[in-house]
C-alpha cells in the first residue's frame, strides 16, 4: 500500500510515504526523500514493539500535542491512560497519515482533538486558537514520536511553538531568581542547593535526572517540571542531567530559560557528546581559566571564570582541632585503576605508551603547556606516529596524558616525604602499589561525613593540584581552612587573587621547597593556627558557595 504526498502549496520537495508488511506481518512505513534516501519511521522487523520504549511515559498535559504519529504504534497503550480532560492537538506533517490516526487511534477522543498536517500552514494559527481558546494558563505536554520528528523537525518545533503561544501564562514577576537546580549524586550538587537556599531566598527547585529510565520519560518529566516550577534559569554541574538527544536544551529553548553550566572538571571529554546542543542562550562558567578560549569558541552566549569555594555547612571548626599525623595528603593515588578506564575512551595501543610517558613528564615541568603540543613534541622525540587524528581520541589521550602527570607527580611528592612520615587518605590499594609498602595509608574518607575530621586529624595537610589545571586551586583550599587546619598548596596562578599569601596561604614552588615548609610549620603550631584562622575568615567572608551562586546569578543580567 502506498501513500503519496505532494506539498505544492509550500514548495517544499515532495516526500513519498510508503506502508509495506514488516516481518511480523505488521505495516510499517518508509519515507523516500527527494535526494534518493530512505528513512524509515517504523522498524522493518516487528514494529509494533515501539510501545515497549514508551511504557514508562506518563500522560499529564491540559494540552498534549502529538508531534509526528506515523502508524501509532508508540502510543498503543498509552492512549488508553490519556487524561479524559486533557486537548489533544495531532500534529502529523503527513496529512494521510493524520488522517488516518484521526479515524483510527484517536477516533474514540475524536471530538477533542485537532488534526493537523502541512497543508494546514496557512490557516494553523487560527486554528490553533479557535482550538484552545479555553486553555488559557494550562500545561502543554509534547510527545514526539522520533523517527517522525526527525524527519521534519522544523515543522514540528514551529507547531509546539504555536500552541505553547496560546496555552502559556504571561511571564512570573519577582523579586529573587528561581531556579531549577538539575540534582543527582555529582560533585556540587548538594554545595549549589544550600548554596541558593541562602541567596536571597533563592530556594531552588530539584530536577532529579537519575530517576528516569527512558529518553521519552525524562523529556516528558523535565517538561512538566518547567511548567510547574517556572524557573528562570537552569543550572548544571559539568553537563550532568543533559539527555543525549538535546531535550534539556530544546525545552529550555521553547520557554525561553536561559542554562548556567559550570564545569569543574576538563570540558573538552564532556563536550565531545553534548557540544551539538550548546547554543548562545547557555552561559558556560569554568573554575579553570585556561579553557574558557575553548568554551568561547563552543557557542556558548557567556563565559565567565567562576572558582571552586567552600561550604561551612560541610566543613566546620567549631572546636580545636587535635592532630594524630604530622602530614598527610587526603586524596588518589590517580593509579592504575584510575588511568586504565581513561585508556579504553580511546584506540588505546601499548605502543603509545612511551610517548604518552614523554608527554606527560614534559607537563610536569610546563603545566601551563599546550597538552596537544606536547604530544607532538614527544611523538617527534620518541618517533611514535599517532595512529589517530580525529578529535575524539585526540581529547581521550589528551585526557590520559593530563592525568599521567597528575599521577606522576603525586607518587614524587609523596615519595619524597616518605622521611618525614607522610600519610595518606584514600585509595589505599592506590597508593601501596604506587609507593610501595613503607607508606602509611589510610581507608576512603567520606565527603559529607568523615572529611572534615580527617583534615582536622593531620598538622599540615599536602596539597597536590591535579595537572587539569594550570592555574585554578581545587576543593582542599577551601575546605582544609574551613574545617579548622593547616594546608601547604602547591603555587597555583589562582591563589594569588583568592588569598593574600603569607598571612592568608602558604604555597610551594618545588618539592624542596615543600619539604623545607612542611619542616618549618611543623615546629610552629602558633603560625599554624594564625595562618588558618587567616584563610577561613577570608573564605567566609568572599569564597563560599553562595558567593559563588551570587555570582553565577549575576550573569543572568
Amino acid at each position: 500500500m502506498r501513500i503519496a504526498h505532494i506539498a505544492p502549496q509550500t514548495g517544499r520537495p515532495e516526500v513519498r510515504i510508503e506502508i509495506f508488511a514488516a516481518s511480523s506481518g505488521h505495516p510499517s512505513a518508509k519515507a523516500f526523500l527527494p535526494d534518493g534516501r530512505i528513512h524509515h519511521l517504523h522498524s522493518l522487523v516487528a514494529p509494533e514493539r515501539e510501545s515497549e520504549c514508551f511504557s514508562d511515559l506518563e500522560a499529564w498535559g491540559d494540552v498534549i500535542v502529538f508531534c509526528g504519529f506515523g502508524l501509532g504504534y508508540h502510543m498503543t497503550s498509552a492512549l488508553a491512560r490519556l487524561p479524559a480532560s486533557s486537548t489533544i492537538v495531532l500534529a502529523e506533517f503527513h496529512e494521510e497519515l493524520a488522517s488516518r490516526a484521526v479515524d483510527g487511534a484517536f477516533a474514540p477522543m475524536k471530538k477533542r482533538v485537532l488534526a493537523l498536517s502541512e497543508k494546514d500552514d496557512a490557516s494553523r494559527s487560527a486554528k490553533l486558537r479557535d482550538f484552545l481558546s479555553g486553555r488559557k494558563g494550562g500545561s502543554l505536554q509534547i510527545i514526539k514520536h522520533p523517527a517522525s520528528y526527525r524527519l521534519h523537525r522544523a515543522w514540528y518545533d514551529s507547531v509546539a511553538r504555536d500552541a505553547l503561544g496560546r496555552v502559556r501564562t504571561a511571564p512570573t514577576q519577582r523579586t529573587a531568581h528561581r531556579p531549577l537546580l538539575l540534582h543527582g549524586t555529582f560533585f556540587l550538587q548538594d554545595e549549589l542547593r544550600r548554596a541558593f537556599s541562602l541567596t536571597d531566598g533563592n530556594a531552588p527547585a530539584l530536577f532529579r535526572y537519575g530517576e528516569y529510565g527512558s529518553g521519552t520519560a525524562f523529556a516528558s518529566a523535565l517538561e512538566r517540571a518547567v511548567q510547574a516550577e517556572k524557573p528562570d534559569v537552569i543550572v548544571s554541574v559539568n553537563m550532568q542531567g543533559f539527555d543525549g538527544n538535546g531535550a534539556l536544551p530544546e525545552i529550555a529553548g521553547r520557554f525561553g530559560i536561559p542554562i548556567v553550566v559550570w564545569f569543574v572538571d576538563d570540558p573538552r571529554p564532556i563536550l565531545l557528546h553534548q557540544r551539538q546542543f550548546v547554543n548562545r542562550s547557555m552561559i558556560a562558567c569554568c573554575w579553570e581559566k585556561a579553557y574558557l578560549p575553548f568554551l568561547d569558541i563552543c557557542g556558548f552566549g557567556k563565559t565567565a571564570h567562576l572558582p571552586l569555594a567552600g561550604d561551612p555547612a560541610v566543613m566546620q571548626a567549631d572546636a580545636p582541632a587535635r592532630p594524630t599525623v604530622a602530614l598527610g595528603f587526603i586524596g588518589s593515588s590517580i593509579g592504575e585503576p584510575f588511568l586504565a578506564p581513561l585508556r579504553r575512551k580511546f584506540l588505546w595501543r601499548d605502543s603509545l605508551a612511551p610517548l604518552a610517558d614523554r608527554a606527560a613528564g614534559m607537563l610536569l615541568d610546563r603545566r601551563d603547556a599546550d597538552v596537544d603540543a606536547l604530544i607532538e613534541m614527544a611523538s617527534r622525540e620518541t618517533s611514535i606516529a599517532l595512529p589517530f587524528s580525529d578529535p575524539f581520541n585526540r581529547t581521550w589521550l589528551r585526557s590520559y596524558v593530563i592525568h599521567l602527570a597528575g599521577m606522576k607527580i603525586r607518587a614524587a611528592t609523596i615519595t619524597a616525604l616518605l622521611p618525614a612520615g607522610i600519610e595518606t587518605f584514600g585509595d589505599p590499594e592506590g597508593w601501596r602499589a604506587l609507593i610501595g609498602p613503607g607508606l602509611a595509608t589510610h581507608p576512603d574518607l567520606d565527603y559529607a561525613t568523615e572529611l572534615n575530621a580527617g583534615y582536622r586529624s593531620i598538622a599540615i595537610n599536602i596539597n597536590i593540584t591535579s595537572r587539569q589545571m594550570p592555574s585554578a586551586v581545587n576543593q582542599r583550599v577551601f575546605d582544609v581552612p574551613l574545617a579548622g587546619s593547616f594546608l601547604v598548596t602547591d603555587d597555583q596562578g589562582d591563589m594569588r587573587e583568592l588569598f593574600d599569601l603569607g598571612p592568608e596561604a602558604v604555597t610551594y614552588a618545588s618539592i624542596e621547597d615543600l619539604k623545607e615548609k612542611a619542616a618549618f610549620y611543623l615546629a610552629r603550631e602558633g603560625e599554624r593556627g594564625r595562618i588558618t584562622r587567616a584563610a577561613r575568615a577570608r573564605i567566609l567572608a568572599a569564597h563560599t558557595y553562595a558567593h559563588r551562586v551570587k555570582r553565577m546569578l549575576e550573569l543572568l543580567r
